[in-house]
């Protein structure tokens, strides 16, 4: 059961709706894609009636024949509407279906039909898929609840705890685990070891047939372990290699692929702040909910604060934003670049804090290093706020509600003719 809406999503589907485009919902298991299409479809309900919205969740449909039966799927859709008129057809996990492809193709090519569909691994958009609906698509991608829709929840449910970023650090955003919060603590970190289980057994060992659990389990540890590390296919087979047995680079590659595939990962590549290009080397992987992560690592997950708090960052930019990369300034690094959709972008460093003086000159130094006018910001938990030759410093659980922020609609901000970043 999800608490909260997620006007977000909810308003990216309504927009999407005036378009002649398949619709596909991605993201890792469990982030609400489900609630977020069922919600979707009460409303076309309310304004269309039954006769006109067709649902199907193809998780829970697993032994039926339309699962093995790409042509007995659309018969059984197409026969429970009046195709003469506006229809709407929403499909969950179509992954599942045999030959799905060929189904949506289809859908696609129905009159009268606007399709809608989910998917929790990138499969539904591999290359050769991609290719086949080029053009025909929009993607929304979904994530696990932004810190400010945690906030909500946990307001819903009575909690007012002043440390609820340490909790959502702890605990990650997957709606069902906030529910679950209101049992015990315990019950959380048993569900989200089980939603970890479900997302390796399903959309990473059987999708991309990994026979190797051990070594699988291994490189998801080294990655959870190296959170915010530079880390490339080469140094995890490496430090295998050393404690465990003799591994390729290549195999490492193809398991970091079937993770990323199963949006369970994602890779931040470097960018190159002066050449402006993408650098395949040394990238940074972070795990799409915290809680997952500190659920397999255990207690030791609590020693790397600060790099947690990166992740809670990445992607609160990934929502935000276009593309997020780790930035390179000669041979200092930027924590990340966010490009937005218009092509402009925006730096930040992330830290615990920056009250020793130590701390805050490794910090500002590749900022200060950045030739350009586009906004800097320093982000950690440090209640002083302030705006400096250009780079502001500001509070991050106030950044990420989106308070006095240029994301705010309540603020603006503008470039001036001396390139300081100034908020009015």
């Amino acid at each position: 059961m999800q608490i909260i809406e997620r006007e977000h999503y909810l308003s990216k589907l309504r927009t999407a709706q005036e378009t002649n485009l398949i619709k596909v919902i991605t993201g890792v298991r469990r982030c609400g894609k489900s609630v977020i299409m069922r919600a979707f479809a009460d409303e076309l309900i309310d304004k269309f009636g039954n006769a006109h919205v067709y649902t199907a969740n193809y998780e829970a449909l697993f032994d039926s024949d339309e699962i093995q039966d790409h042509k007995i799927a659309y018969r059984t859709i197409t026969k429970a509407l009046d195709l003469k008129q506006q229809c709407f057809v929403l499909l969950d996990e179509v992954q599942n279906v045999a030959g799905f492809e060929y189904l949506v193709d289809q859908l696609f090519a129905t009159p009268n039909v606007d399709l809608y569909i989910t998917g929790s691994n990138a499969y539904l958009l591999s290359t050769d898929l991609a290719t086949m609906f080029a053009g025909r698509y929009i993607e929304i991608k979904m994530y696990p609840y932004s810190f400010s829709e945690y906030v909500q929840a946990m307001r819903a449910i009575g909690n007012e705890d002043r440390k609820l970023l340490d909790d959502y650090i702890t605990f990650g955003g997957l709606p069902e685990s906030v529910n679950l919060r209101k049992i015990s603590d315990e019950l959380v970190h048993e569900y989200l070891s089980s939603v970890n289980k479900s997302i390796i057994t399903k959309d990473v060992t059987f999708r991309h047939k990994l026979r190797d659990h051990s070594l699988l389990e291994r490189v998801i540890k080294f990655l959870l372990s190296n959170i915010g590390s530079p880390v490339s296919p080469n140094r995890i087979a490496q430090n295998l290699s050393v404690e465990y047995r003799n591994t390729k680079s290549s195999t490492v590659d193809y398991i970091l692929s079937a993770l990323e595939q199963s949006f369970i990962f994602y890779q931040a590549e470097r960018f190159d702040t002066k050449g402006r290009g993408i650098l395949k080397t040394n990238s940074k992987f972070y795990p799409v909910d915290l809680g997952v992560r500190n659920a397999v690592l255990g207690k030791s997950s609590a020693l790397d604060y600060g790099h947690q708090l990166e992740a809670v960052v990445y992607f609160e930019l990934l929502r935000r934003g276009k593309n997020v990369y780790v930035g390179k300034v000669g041979d200092r690094e930027v924590d990340f670049v966010m490009q937005n959709a218009d092509g402009s972008l925006e730096y930040y460093q992330v830290a615990y804090t920056t009250m020793e003086e130590s701390t805050l000159l490794r910090e500002i130094t590749p900022l200060q290093k950045i030739r350009d006018s586009y906004p800097k910001y320093i982000l950690s938990t440090d209640s002083f706020e302030s705006s400096e030759g250009g780079i502001m410093r500001r509070n991050v659980e106030k950044w990420l509600l989106g308070e006095g922020c240029p994301m705010d609609p309540r603020h603006k901000a503008k470039n001036d003719s001396s390139g300081v970043w100034i908020q009015e």
